[in-house]
């Protein structure tokens, strides 16, 4: 275990198979000649050959549908489309949208999906989506007062068309003075979120996510994905990595209400409005490092607990 404590007041820093054999021919018990047939290998190679296209052809069709490597051109969007334009074979385009009136709260449940949250000049939420699972496997819907994009529901990550898509939620400006909550599930895929919202929960599985922007409190848990953030919180910020990886900017001048930080197996690299923080928890057998000004009659908490992982938290620049 390595733990670096702070200063009081200050921060630190062959292909031969197939030919005849010579020689006489092979006799049999009685003496005389064994028969041979000498288009029996001509049938072998063809079945041989015959059950390679057939895999090939299996092979291909799973690899087109599953294999983003088609996706190679952008349009004026931004999104990706095929090699021949946007109605490539494995590829379909397809428009959602759903109102926004009485909207507090958002979810977006990307499982093998590439997903990006904006605000922008429309006047409903509207879902674009492309991909070979684009249409009717993705939903964007309100349930209540929340307005959710929800994806393919299966065992296997892949979604029920066996395909990958890319999804551009845009969200009304108008939605944004309202501060809506926001809760982002990536099994996966990968989601991108700018914008101001209330409550922020991100639940990240072994896919990644990266939000930038302004939130009320920030909740996220990494078990073996990825999640990046730079973003102003006012409210308390609540961190659990298990073996995933964390990257966080908490930006500005004003300290959140408190900061917790959990690391199991993985890494986290936090850096935090500058002022005296409240220092607990304890660095089990990882790498813990703190490096801002503590103090026990501090009013921040700050909370940081590293069992084999390793965890670093500074102050922002």
């Amino acid at each position: 275990m390595t733990t670096t404590e702070p200063r009081s007041g200050a921060a630190e820093a062959g292909t031969d198979a197939f030919e005849g054999a010579g020689g006489p021919p092979p006799t049999s018990k009685e003496g005389g000649p064994t028969l041979r047939r000498p288009h029996a290998w001509v049938a072998i190679v063809v079945a041989v050959v015959g059950a390679l296209v057939l895999v090939g052809s299996f092979t291909t069709a799973i690899a087109s549908s599953l294999s983003p490597v088609a996706y190679i051109h952008t349009d004026e969007d931004g999104f990706y489309i095929g090699p021949n334009g946007p109605a490539a074979d494995n590829e379909t385009s397809f428009v959602s949208t759903a109102p926004v009136d009485g909207v507090d709260a958002i979810r977006v449940e990307a499982s093998a999906a590439d997903v990006d949250v904006e605000y922008t000049d429309v006047d409903e939420a509207t879902a674009l989506i492309r991909g070979a699972s684009a249409g009717g496997d993705w939903v964007l819907s309100s349930e209540g007062s929340t307005l959710v994009l929800s994806g393919p529901d299966d065992d296997i990550g892949f979604g029920g068309s066996w395909g990958i898509s890319w999804i551009r939620l845009q969200l009304p400006r108008a939605l944004e003075a309202s501060t809506p909550d926001l809760t982002i599930a990536v099994g996966a895929g990968a989601t991108d979120v700018t914008g101001t919202f209330g409550d922020v929960v991100i639940d990240v599985a072994a896919g990644e996510a990266d939000f930038e922007g302004d939130a009320n409190a920030l909740t996220a848990t990494i078990a073996a994905g990825r999640l990046e953030f730079d973003a102003t919180v006012e409210g308390d910020v609540s961190l659990e990595v298990s073996s995933g990886q964390l990257t966080g900017t908490l930006r500005g001048d004003k300290q959140p209400t408190s900061i917790s930080l959990e690391v199991q197996s993985g890494a986290a690299t936090l850096a935090v409005p500058e002022g005296e923080y409240a220092l607990s928890g304890s660095g089990v057998a990882g790498d813990r490092q703190i490096e801002v000004d503590t103090s026990s009659k501090a009013t921040v908490p700050l909370e940081v607990t590293v069992e084999s992982g390793a965890a670093h938290v500074g102050y922002n620049a």
